[in-house]
């Protein structure tokens, strides 16, 4: 997203908010889309500090919660808090009813956290997951291997960096 099209965005967001007599639900959502928009324009703070807020709401669903919860946790990742961003999202995971996208989506940032904090095996387990576990989609499980691939060749591991590669190159994408 660019400058001027965050900009953009928020300003029309913060006008939102503006409105007294907006529904919470509304409310809510305008909040949720001002977070995701500050944490694609590199505005971690502010996103982190919108999702606390969210956090506090009452009556919010608990399919929105989850996706809060989520979303914190993305943006712990991008700002290198990696143990905050390990327990986000795992009480992300914890949320029932997650489908398979949103599951695989937390489970490969927190292999990368896992990763990034070099704890190898349990960065293999959450990406293992996503690999192993049928339904989960293609491009999560593709971006898991490819991570496994990169943890590999960090590890000088070079036989099982090819075998990953095979096993990714194996995916139809089309």
């Amino acid at each position: 997203m660019s400058e001027g099209d965050a900009a953009g965005a928020l300003a029309e967001l913060d006008s939102a908010l503006q409105i007294r007599l907006i529904p919470v639900a509304l409310r809510a959502r305008v909040m949720y889309d001002r977070a995701v928009v500050l944490r694609q324009s590199g505005e971690l703070e502010a996103a982190r500090e919108m999702y606390d807020a969210l956090d506090e709401m009452p009556d919010l669903p608990e399919r929105f919660r989850a996706l809060v919860v989520i979303d914190r946790s993305t943006t712990y990742l991008m700002a290198g808090r990696l143990e905050e961003a390990i327990e986000t999202a795992s009480a992300g995971l914890a949320f029932p009813g997650l489908d398979f996208e949103t599951r695989a989506y937390v489970l490969v940032n927190r292999g990368m956290a896992h990763w990034q904090l070099n704890h190898t095996e349990e960065a293999f387990a959450d990406l293992n997951t996503v690999i192993d576990t049928p339904g989960m989609p293609r491009d999560q499980r593709v971006k898991a291997i490819l991570t496994k691939a990169e943890i590999y060749l960090q590890l000088k591991r070079y036989d099982d960096v090819e075998n990953e590669v095979k096993t990714a190159d194996s995916f139809d994408l089309t």
